[in-house]
């Protein structure tokens, strides 16, 4: 129960962090590409761009913070992948910290 209000603060930062970091994902890998009306889909340099939407940039980023890396999406520009660091580095920073919590009152529990 203790645990309970420092886990659930933890979510909105994630949620926030998730929606901002997919939509200026899916807008830096698309500074370069084309737009092909006929098939509907994003182009870069003749091939289909990773991310065709701000979900794509969602799925890329919960896929990243929760350290699975499926490498279904990739970023192609040095700024993307420099975002994809920092998501990687901030999901490490996120995962730990419920431990903390954990730990913190399991140790106030049986002291």
């Amino acid at each position: 129960a203790q645990s309970a209000s420092g886990l659930s603060v933890l979510l909105m930062p994630i949620f926030l962090v998730v929606i901002t970091s997919a939509t200026v994902l899916y807008f830096i890998e698309l500074a370069t590409a084309d737009w092909d009306a006929s098939r509907k889909r994003w182009y870069i340099d003749g091939r289909p761009a990773m991310f065709q939407s701000v979900f794509d940039g969602i799925w890329f980023t919960m896929a990243t913070i929760t350290t699975i890396g499926y490498g279904d999406f990739v970023p192609q520009t040095l700024a993307g992948k420099i975002l994809a660091s920092l998501l990687a580095l901030f999901g490490v920073l996120t995962l730990s910290f419920p431990n903390l919590v954990l730990g913190a009152n399991l140790e106030s529990a049986f002291a």
